[in-house]
């Protein structure tokens, strides 16, 4: 007795039979004899066939012979059909605000890979679950905007599906603020500071919007990235500007201020050596107080530097752009550094000692002010 194996095969499926050579073979698919034992050779144990398997198909097996004869018949499928994938997600036209796509999605059978990437942009393989039938990743790019998203799907028999979907990646990054002073950040009060945060930047190119908190109840928002601010009373100020892009996302950077009191000078009647009521005294006795002294009105006058034979006084006022008294003044005699400085007094007056005979420049600086000078003639 011989033992057979048989196959029927064609380009969709392969019957395989196995059996031990009885004496009568007949097998027939969907009533179509395919195999019997006149067309089946003595010594063979392969046998291919062409058949063509419809959705409902009867396989009908005659066999005659020895108890021990048998047959085995098993069928395989030559897949040559793509996967249907259905991506869960992301959706068609849907607006990702990130950089990064959650890509998830299944099949209709079993699948042996999946790769994700957006067009023009690096591929990423996707996870598969336990049966195969599903899966999920991350695909990461580099820019925002409108892309596509390509699904490439590979089942076991390496039919490919790719599946397209158009999104668009809104990723907005942060602004990042910058807060510098454009003029000192110390003096006597009441200070103006000039602020500049015009280095203040957006990643995605952004316009910006800039709020400056004063820390001293007073806020200024706007476009304008550079705003000066007067404070009125002494103490430490921190001082932060708010950039915030068209999205809502924001920074903030900030600087310190630091307002102190004016030390004002007394007036000089207040100070002022009382006058000899017996004998005449010489002029420069009667305002050497102004400039000498352990506390002097005027301070770092050199010594000599004022002679007793030319010395005068001006007496004057210190206003500012409203015509109200400015306290703290610096007064100098410009290009005479050996004569000191003065300050004006809450009243904004001023008393300086010099040297008569000349021309003479006063020059007037306040911090948050521009400085101003007046040429005054001395006989």
């Amino acid at each position: 007795m011989q033992r057979l194996l048989c196959l029927a095969s064609n380009l969709a499926k392969v019957v395989r039979v196995e059996l031990e050579r009885p004496r009568q073979i007949e097998i027939a698919l969907n009533g179509q004899v395919l195999v019997t034992q006149n067309n089946l050779p003595q010594l063979t144990n392969t046998l291919l066939v062409p058949i063509t398997l419809q959705s409902s198909n009867s396989l009908k097996i005659t066999l005659k012979g020895s108890p021990l004869s048998f047959i085995t018949v098993s069928v395989r499928g030559i897949d040559h059909i793509q996967p249907e994938i259905l991506l869960v997600s992301p959706q068609e036209g849907q607006i990702i605000p990130s950089l990064t796509v959650e890509a998830e999605g299944s099949s209709n059978e079993r699948l042996a890979s999946v790769t994700a990437g957006l067009q023009g942009e690096a591929t990423f393989p996707m996870s598969l679950s336990s049966d195969g039938r599903s899966f999920e990743g991350e695909v990461t790019s580099a820019s925002p905007g409108p892309k596509t998203l390509i699904i490439v799907a590979r089942d076991l028999a390496g039919n490919e599906s790719v599946l397209q979907r158009a999104i668009r990646l809104d990723f907005n990054r942060p602004p990042e603020a910058r807060l510098t002073l454009a003029s000192s950040g110390t003096g006597i009060a009441p200070l103006v500071v000039l602020f500049d945060a015009s280095q203040s930047s957006d990643p995605d190119g952004d316009s910006l919007q800039y709020r400056f908190d004063f820390d001293d109840g007073n806020t200024h928002m706007g476009a304008g990235a550079n705003v000066s601010h007067q404070f009125s009373s002494p103490g430490n100020y921190d001082v932060e500007v708010r950039v915030t892009d068209p999205s809502g996302r924001t920074s903030t950077a900030s600087v310190t201020v630091n307002v102190t009191a004016p030390v004002l000078p007394p007036y000089p009647v207040q100070i002022a050596p009382p006058l000899s009521q017996d004998t005449p005294q010489p002029f420069h006795e009667t305002i050497e107080f102004l400039y000498s002294g352990p506390n002097p009105i005027q301070k770092d006058v050199q010594a000599s530097a004022i002679r007793e034979d030319l010395v005068a006084t001006i007496s004057g006022q210190v206003l500012d752009q409203d015509g109200n008294p400015l306290a703290g003044a610096k007064v100098t005699s410009l290009g005479k550094t050996e004569l000191g400085y003065t300050i004006s007094r809450e009243d904004g007056k001023f008393d300086i000692a010099f040297n008569s005979g000349d021309y003479t420049t006063l020059k007037f600086e306040r911090n948050g002010y521009a400085s101003a000078s007046r040429d005054i003639e001395t006989r």
